[in-house]
């Protein structure tokens, strides 16, 4: 029976720990519960391992805020050296502000493992937020130089197309040999260059302000992550996007990476707070946010939510074709998508403009160029994408199904 082969087991393993005693001391467990005791040799061995794995993260330490790596090395070979003979205990850890443990062993004592576990957390976690702050600060001063860089060059570009008119007059007037006209373009020639230094003078010194600044604030980087969430749905939110655009439009300056900006709307939802109340609007928010945040999960997506109910999702290294292909499918996913909330069924349908970054824009004019195409799509019933042109003045041509009819008895708003 199952019960007297349970007894059975538990007797033998009682015979076996009195065998162990018996033969001797050095394998006997401190324990009686102890029944897998591990052999001395085994044992020995593991120390050993312990002892050259704190040797190998002494060796190869590096310098944290408070701490130098000569006193992390000295403090792991402390633990090494001695660990083995069962001589040391840490003293009581003592915590600096960034969470690091200062703490060396002591003589006296045989060895608390939990505390030499605890200090090599701890320690692996400074660690961890050392190089984690240095990489945002890092990433940080990267986009800064690029943001100066990119305003000088477009600065720069627009000052040569208005020297070369302005030059280009000027040979007209010498054409004409008429002094008067002749002295008047000189004179207009040699304003416009000084107005120009003067603002090339006055953008340096705002760029190397600006640059500053950075410099000062990289140290906050790293806490811009969770400030940069939406409250709500978890996404990115309005700021976030809004430096995400910079850095974006900084990086395809110099390198023509491609890119695209699909603005998303939900079509009539003020009519979702108005007749069932911010709680069910928010919670219809929140099951939008995951369909976009499932439907847009590729490695160079990038998701926020913007205001309201308008979100936002860049895709880099994706053509135009294909992003409006996959916002069309989030569209009639959307359309397809009930809500449960508090009683009420609710669907909604979205509205979609996208455009594609060109060679030199800036996130004003691309962003600027994208909820243009938002609009026409909205203009044209909603529930549909629409694409923008290359430039303002080329006319707008929306794509996209059209609005669906209500399906399944649901509320259509």
């Amino acid at each position: 029976m199952f019960w007297k082969k349970d007894q059975t087991t538990r007797s033998q393993h009682k015979s076996d720990l009195s065998q162990l005693k018996v033969r001797g001391a050095e394998h006997s467990p401190t324990n009686d519960d102890d029944l897998f005791s591990v052999p001395r040799a085994e044992h020995s061995a593991a120390v050993e391992t312990l002892r050259e794995v704190l040797r190998s993260l002494g060796r190869h330490a590096f310098d944290l805020d408070d701490v130098s790596r000569e006193e992390t090395a000295e403090a792991l070979e402390k633990w090494a050296r001695r660990l083995r003979d069962s001589e040391l205990v840490p003293n009581e850890l003592s915590l600096n502000n960034e969470g690091h443990d200062r703490s060396t062993p002591v003589v006296g004592q045989r060895p608390n493992w939990d505390t030499l576990r605890r200090f090599v957390d701890r320690h692996r976690k400074a660690e961890h937020e050392y190089v984690t702050n240095r990489d945002a600060e890092l990433s940080a001063a990267v986009h800064a130089f690029m943001r100066c860089t990119t305003d000088t060059f477009r600065a720069e570009r627009s000052s040569e197309l208005l020297v070369r008119a302005q030059l280009s007059s000027l040979e007209q007037a010498l054409a004409t040999l008429d002094p008067i006209q002749v002295r008047g373009a000189a004179e207009r020639v040699c304003t416009f260059l000084h107005q120009t230094l003067d603002q090339r003078q006055a953008r340096e010194q705002m760029q190397v302000e600006d640059l500053r600044n950075s410099l000062v604030n990289l140290r906050l980087a790293a806490t811009r992550g969770e400030r940069g969430k939406d409250e709500l749905t978890r996404l990115h939110n309005g700021a976030a996007l809004d430096e995400h655009l910079l850095h974006l439009t900084d990086q395809a300056f110099f390198s023509g990476t491609c890119a695209c900006l699909v603005i998303i709307d939900l079509d009539g939802f003020k009519r979702v707070n108005d007749n069932y109340g911010h709680q069910t609007g928010d919670e219809v928010l929140r099951k939008i946010a995951e369909v976009i945040a499932h439907d847009f999960s590729e490695k160079d997506d990038w998701v926020a939510r913007r205001t309201g109910d308008e979100f936002c999702v860049t895709c880099t290294n994706a053509p135009l074709e294909l992003t409006v292909r996959r916002a069309d499918q989030l569209r009639a996913t959307i359309e397809q998508l009930i809500t449960q909330a508090f009683g009420r069924t609710v669907r909604v349908s979205a509205s979609f403009g996208i455009s594609l970054l060109l060679r030199g824009e800036t996130a004003t004019s691309w962003l600027q160029r994208t909820r243009c195409a938002l609009t026409l799509a909205k203009r044209n019933g909603g529930n549909r994408v629409s694409v923008a042109p290359p430039d303002l003045s080329a006319p707008f041509h929306p794509g996209g199904a059209a609005p669906a009819e209500v399906r399944d008895g649901a509320e259509r708003l």
